[in-house]
């Protein structure tokens, strides 16, 4: 990047300021990260739009903590002030005047100490994020604002209610040493125990991520054994319910997009877990095909740029367990090759998707050197020999 380039940015762009961070700790926006130094003070050139923030601070051992993350949408020539809190270990929004107008009006001079924005990884982040809008963030974000690798999770009041209940009375909550060989029901007991000795956990208050309900019930109230099996087979009413949580199908891409960056860079399981159960929703629906082409079209160009950020280890590693990626995708590509693009309505869209499918399956074979067209075992027709 040329000097003049750089003055420009530095003026137009946003400038993050973030004070007081421990030296050695990881600090990172969208796709890149980097550990501080001594002179490290914050952020500066960043692009007006939504953002990701993280974090994993370390402590005198270096020991680094868990990483914990946040989206910002910021604006041209925005100055935002953050410090960090030793207390809570988490930054906070500088508010004051008298703090935040010194940096303001100093900026030139702190300009040493600002990191400059990767600009090398943004078009790759606007690939990733770019549905990503602040009614999208707003709607899923945890109420703390703060997306964490590591769920928060504390025994249920139900757990606690319990367990006093049985001190109280003076139970043990261990069985007794003994020399007896154990029988069947002394082992039911000890399994009863066992199971009274596991907590039931859930998130704390406030720090889960809110994505959409993915409905159980896939199939419409009063439907009947026939329509209940088809609704079975084919996901269009999940996906529609759905839809119906947003004001434009599009947003929930925009959903698809967060979880993504919810695992990508939060390093959220729980952002891996939706993206994927909405993967499994979208390529299954099979109706929604002609109803909505261009959402589909929409959801294999913004997969093809999540795919591209993940190395071929990954899914031989984590995702070939259930294969599920490679079914799901089977599944789509299938149906969209069945579409008669000649008699409906929509033709110019449906060819459109027809066209995006094969290049899709092209991409994937090649990156990947999966197969689209081997039928399943678990599908194939079975073979009953003659008695």
């Amino acid at each position: 990047m040329d000097q003049e380039t750089a003055k420009t940015l530095f003026k137009e762009g946003c400038v993050l300021f973030l004070m007081e961070y421990p030296i050695g700790s990881e600090i990172g926006i969208d796709l890149q990260s980097w550990n501080v130094g001594e002179k490290f003070r914050g952020i500066k050139m960043i692009p007006p739009g939504m953002h990701f923030i993280y974090y994993s601070v370390s402590n005198k051992t270096g020991q680094i903590a868990p990483r914990t993350g946040f989206f910002v949408e910021v604006n041209p020539k925005e100055v935002i002030g953050m410090k960090w809190n030793a207390l809570s270990e988490d930054f906070e929004y500088i508010t004051s005047a008298e703090e935040l107008e010194p940096l303001k009006t100093n900026l030139e001079n702190l300009d040493p100490f600002l990191g400059p924005y990767p600009y090398d990884t943004y078009k790759r982040w606007i690939s990733l994020s770019h549905r990503v809008s602040k009614t999208v963030v707003e709607k899923l974000e945890p109420l703390s604002k703060r997306i964490t690798s590591v769920a928060d999770l504390i025994p249920s009041k139900k757990f606690e209610q319990k367990h006093r209940h049985r001190n109280f009375q003076g139970e043990t909550t261990a069985p007794a040493q003994t020399n007896i060989e154990p029988s069947e029901k002394s082992l039911s007991e000890l399994a009863t125990s066992e199971e009274f000795l596991l907590p039931e956990m859930h998130h704390r208050p406030g720090t889960n991520l809110r994505f959409s309900e993915i409905p159980t019930r896939r199939y419409p109230e009063g439907a009947s054994s026939t329509e209940i099996t088809q609704h079975s087979l084919d996901s269009t009413y999940v996906l529609e319910q759905l839809w119906s949580q947003w004001d434009n199908p599009n947003q929930l891409l925009g959903e698809l997009q967060m979880a993504f960056l919810a695992f990508l860079v939060g390093q959220s399981y729980l952002g891996f877990e939706h993206w994927k159960q909405l993967i499994l929703t979208i390529s299954t629906s099979d109706r929604a095909l002609l109803r909505n082409p261009d959402f589909f079209i929409e959801f294999l160009n913004d997969l093809y740029f999540q795919l591209s950020e993940v190395s071929e280890d990954f899914f031989v590693d984590i995702v070939s367990q259930d294969n599920f990626l490679v079914h799901s995708l089977r599944t789509l590509f299938s149906n969209i090759r069945e579409i008669n693009v000649v008699k409906k309505e929509k033709g110019s869209s449906l060819k459109k998707l027809r066209d995006k499918a094969d290049k899709m399956v092209e991409h994937l074979q090649t990156r990947f050197n999966w197969d689209f067209q081997a039928e399943p075992e678990d599908e194939s027709p079975v073979i009953v020999a003659d008695l």
